[in-house]
């Protein structure tokens, strides 16, 4: 977002990034607390984490969409160095079609979250026993944390390789093809059913 259009970006201001990712965790939590419950109860766990995963791949591929239609906009650009910055005037200046292009990215988003809800769910649904629970969700969260401590370096790395090669393409099809092995993966995953939970739910 924060990027020139000329570099692939969408040469947005602090200001606007910082709406989007407001209104992103707005839409997330309002997902998981009112549209979780029912949609749990309706399809199950695992229906939903997959759901979940596969809109990020619409998601990905949402970005260098919504890149195009900024570039392709006629959206103004300062032409000297020193002038107001693009789009710093909030949204008056930001084409109608990358407004609804964010949008739609922003709804997927949210509902994305859902996959942490089911995540959480399927974690503990696969403790063998009550006394395990602990150990269960030290492990998962010791991954995560290992996950996010190389994630930012990984991807910063990729998305300036990227960027610098003169090729944008390199970043979206890295991020597509982790969204899919993800997708590959809860395949893999079963649902747990044990007595123990049966007992105390």
């Amino acid at each position: 977002m924060f990027l020139p259009i000329d570099d692939g970006g969408l040469g947005f201001s602090p200001s606007q990034i910082a709406a989007i990712i407001s209104i992103e965790n707005i839409l997330g939590a309002f997902v998981m607390t009112t549209l979780f419950p029912w949609l749990h109860r309706r399809f199950g766990t695992l229906t939903i984490y997959r759901c979940a995963i596969g809109l990020d791949v619409l998601c990905v591929m949402l970005y260098p969409t919504v890149h195009a239609l900024a570039a392709s906009a006629g959206v103004q650009r300062p032409r000297e160095p020193g002038e107001t910055p693009l789009n710093d005037g909030m949204w008056s200046n930001v084409a109608f079609p990358v407004l609804v292009g964010i949008g739609l990215m922003l709804t997927i988003k949210a509902f994305n979250a859902l996959a942490v809800g089911g995540n959480m769910i399927l974690v503990t649904a696969s403790a063998p026993s009550p006394r395990s629970l602990g150990a269960v969700n030290s492990l998962t969260l010791m991954t995560a944390s290992f996950a996010r401590s190389i994630g930012p370096l990984l991807y910063t790395n990729i998305f300036a390789i990227s960027m610098g090669g003169g090729g944008h393409s390199l970043i979206w099809i890295f991020m597509a093809a982790m969204v899919l092995l993800s997708l590959l993966a809860s395949f893999r995953v079963e649902e747990g059913d044990r007595q123990w939970r049966r007992s105390v739910g």
